[in-house]
């Protein structure tokens, strides 16, 4: 039930055992079983049947990008220039972007 950040794409599924003709009532308005696209949050879920209600609340959580270790920020004596030494693995389908402010 996760989301990656700042997206809708999180999804819960349910799985009902005996009910008779459910009616599906999430807090969200959606009225199927199962539910898509969703942002994070807590989401409630009514499931009644002609014989008895039921509710169930779900929490979509965020998966957050992993921090970059930075070993060490300083400014050159020589050029003034910010200088930035870390130590990071490098690959291809990662890409890390850095602002730095003096």
């Amino acid at each position: 039930m996760a989301t990656n950040c700042n997206s809708s794409s999180g999804n819960i599924e349910i799985e009902t055992k005996n009910a008779v003709n459910p009616k599906f009532t999430w807090s969200n308005g959606d009225t199927t079983e199962d539910v898509s696209n969703l942002a994070s949050g807590f989401y409630t879920l009514q499931v009644q049947d002609s014989n008895c209600l039921v509710t169930a609340t779900a929490n979509i959580t965020e998966n957050l990008p992993q921090p970059v270790e930075v070993c060490m920020v300083t400014v050159d004596d020589t050029t003034g220039n910010n200088l930035l030494v870390f130590d990071k693995t490098a690959s291809d389908s990662i890409t890390t972007k850095f602002n730095i402010y003096r």
